[in-house]
């Protein structure tokens, strides 16, 4: 039957690359759905070196430390939901750092790859602007710095 199905193309398989619209967010304990989420990066800063006594032609380049980019992500905004809003006010007192994890989905809803972002806090918090000559939803966009990102595939 499995088989059956990977030949009409009912499930994903490794041939195919994963669509990048069905994903979930899990922060903590609570699982949110955004419409948007970017700024998965991650780089090596680096440092050029040259002794004077090289024979070398270029210059050696040395590997540093990892940098982290900030994460954005963007939802609606829903009736009594301010989580969001508690956690960025809860970490102008004291930190208040958690795990993240954005998942990419296939299509009987289970994980295929996660990325986690260690150690997260929301760093900006923004509201859509309102106007009441254009017809739209409201969304919130919140901006988080993590120490540390891990990429896994499941």
């Amino acid at each position: 039957m499995e088989e059956n199905n990977l030949v009409k193309g009912k499930v994903q398989d490794k041939n195919w690359p994963l669509p990048n619209f069905f994903f979930k967010v899990e922060l903590g304990e609570d699982t949110y759905a955004f419409k948007e989420i970017s700024g998965l990066d991650a780089e090596v800063e680096t440092t050029t070196y040259r002794h004077g006594n090289s024979r070398q032609k270029s210059d050696f380049i040395i590997s540093s430390r990892p940098k982290f980019n900030d994460v954005t992500l963007k939802k609606g905004l829903f009736t009594k939901d301010t989580k969001l809003y508690s956690w960025f006010k809860s970490n102008l007192n004291s930190p208040d750092r958690k795990d993240v994890s954005i998942s990419l989905m296939n299509e009987l809803n289970n994980k295929e790859l996660t990325w986690k972002l260690i150690s997260a806090f929301p760093k900006k918090i923004t509201f859509s602007d309102f106007n009441s000559q254009e017809s739209g939803i409201a969304i919130e966009t919140v901006v988080l710095s993590c120490e540390d990102l891990d990429f896994i595939s499941i």
